[in-house]
């Protein structure tokens, strides 16, 4: 676990692109160092350009399979709770997934 009790995650975004007009973090559980941020974010120029942005850094290394399954279950949730609420704004989730392909 980091020193914070967090795992490294974070947004970046050109401001004279995207007004930032609301963003937060969860973590995946509450014994867990990892987390997601996530935010929502108005483009200056194109309101059909808005998205909302989510990055993940899950869980590493061989055996942790299951914990990442879990992670992935609540991102996937994420993303379907938002979209109730936002249903016309592109979700984007991107991040560290820290799996291989079979």
């Amino acid at each position: 676990m980091k020193p914070n009790g967090i795992s490294g995650s974070a947004i970046f975004w050109k401001d004279k692109k995207y007004l930032c007009e609301y963003r937060s973090m969860s973590r995946f559980d509450k014994e867990s160092s990892h987390v997601f941020v996530y935010g929502q974010f108005r483009s200056v120029e194109d309101r059909d350009q808005d998205v909302i942005f989510a990055e993940a850094h899950l869980k590493a290394k061989k055996g942790n399979e299951e914990d990442r399954m879990k992670q992935v279950a609540k991102l996937v949730e994420f993303k379907r709770q938002t979209q109730k609420y936002f249903p016309d704004t592109p979700i984007i989730i991107a991040g560290d997934f820290n799996d291989v392909p079979e």
